[in-house]
């Protein structure tokens, strides 16, 4: 399904209210994050959604991550019947290494989920940031391969089908003998390996971008910056120059050419709040 404009403005809406409560949430509990990404970029250029955008990605450094999980599931009763917090913590199956924290009573299926075994409904995705050194060794480089891979293996035992090609079809197939409890070990401890190292330096392993493209000093990402998104202020980092160069490239401000303004999402099936009461 396509998008028109009033569509997706509402979309952005139901995003924009979760991003809300997640902020009053982190707030309530002493809870630190910030605006990465996409998200990031349109708050700097836009004050708001990038105008073609249906998603939001927020970062939080690990051990804020982990408590924020461990308080959700501690409160999850001052929220409870609103939101699902979708994670491994909570439930081994999930197949990506971050959160999402998803709207009950709502719908948002997209193509490459419509088979999944997993809550479907609006979300914003939670990244942990974890401690890496400047430089990584040729190991590093080949666990993270390895590390990819097996998100895409969580994937298709989770019920995920858009596989580009049959060779990594079938080498997901050839894999899902392991189980999730295996993979999700092998994740965390890569994830976190350098978390007592004294390293400066945190990224998003887990970020579809790529480890390097989120890379900056802890410093930069918990230092305390805000920014207006849709009139609201939210943490950021403290150089948001800086990230989004390194993120984007240094001509950011530009805005893409109009046959790349396109959603993230390929989107089957969305059902509102409302709509489902």
């Amino acid at each position: 399904m396509g998008y028109t404009d009033e569509l997706l403005h509402r979309v952005q809406s139901i995003e924009f209210g979760i991003l809300k409560d997640f902020k009053d949430f982190c707030q309530k509990s002493r809870l630190h994050y910030f605006l990465i990404g996409g998200t990031l970029l349109g708050a700097v250029r836009h004050g708001g959604f990038i105008p073609w955008d249906d998603d939001i990605d927020v970062g939080m450094e690990r051990s804020e991550y982990e408590r924020f999980i461990r308080i959700w599931q501690e409160k999850h009763w001052e929220t409870q019947g609103k939101y699902y917090l979708q994670c491994k913590e909570i439930d081994e199956k999930t197949p990506m290494p971050y959160a999402k924290l998803r709207r009950n009573g709502t719908v948002f299926i997209e193509k490459e989920t419509v088979d999944t075994d997993q809550h479907k409904g609006f979300f914003i995705d939670i990244f942990p940031f974890d401690f890496i050194p400047s430089k990584v060794s040729v190991l590093f480089r080949l666990k993270y391969i390895f590390f990819k891979f097996l998100t895409i293996v969580s994937e298709y035992k989770n019920g995920y089908r858009g596989f580009s090609n049959n060779a990594k079809r079938l080498l997901c197939f050839a894999f899902s003998g392991l189980s999730f409890k295996t993979i999700n070990r092998f994740q965390y401890r890569f994830m976190t390996q350098f978390r007592d190292s004294g390293c400066n330096c945190i990224t998003s392993i887990a970020s579809g971008y790529g480890y390097m493209r989120h890379c900056s000093e802890k410093s930069n990402f918990c230092g305390g910056g805000s920014i207006l998104f849709c009139g609201e202020q939210f943490e950021c980092p403290v150089d948001n120059d800086r990230y989004l160069t390194h993120l984007f490239g240094p001509h950011y401000m530009e805005l893409p050419p109009i046959e790349k303004r396109v959603t993230n999402h390929n989107v089957l099936s969305i059902q509102f709040p409302e709509e489902s009461d």
